[in-house]
């Protein structure tokens, strides 16, 4: 009898070990399908991408740039000379003078500037 006992222990050992096997082989073929198709739709989309950037690059050598750079420079001419001892000329002075009497009250030169 225990010869039979340790028969059917040592089949349901085997059975188990066959199975956990036969599970993980089963399991890395579901991968290996899911890579599979991963790798393939990327491929196909890698197709794709390729054949629109090759469209848009004919297009874009086809376009002429329209844009112009125009650079336009002014002559800045100064009419008066460059004063080296006052700060303003008569005609500065005029117009702040003109300021100063037009701004106060009593119609009277504030201040004369010198």
């Amino acid at each position: 009898m225990p010869n039979i006992l340790y028969a059917v222990l040592i089949a349901l050992v085997i059975g188990f070990g066959a199975g956990w096997k036969t599970d993980s082989w089963y399991n890395a073929s579901q991968v290996l399908a899911e890579r599979n198709a991963i790798d393939k739709s990327l491929k196909v989309f890698a197709a794709k991408e390729s054949t629109i950037s090759k469209f848009v690059e004919v297009q874009l050598r086809g376009l002429k740039a329209n844009e112009r750079v125009i650079e336009r420079f002014t002559k800045e001419v100064t009419e008066r000379p460059v004063y080296f001892n006052t700060c303003l000329d008569d005609d500065g002075l005029r117009i702040i003078n003109a300021y100063g009497t037009a701004n106060s009250d009593s119609g009277k030169l504030i201040g004369e500037v010198p």
